[in-house]
């Protein structure tokens, strides 16, 4: 189990699949408004 920094705990709303790859909505209101458009956010210790 994780024991690191946790800030909050987001929720996915939205998963939008692709050949390739999909895209994952998460909403966190509390980190993800100081967060800048294609930076990095650790889920689960995968870095997103």
């Amino acid at each position: 189990m994780f024991t690191g920094i946790v800030e909050e705990l987001g929720e996915i709303v939205a998963i939008e699949p692709s050949v390739e790859s999909a895209v994952l909505k998460v909403r966190g209101p509390q980190v993800s408004s100081g967060v800048a458009p294609g930076a990095s956010i650790s889920v689960n210790g995968v870095c997103l």
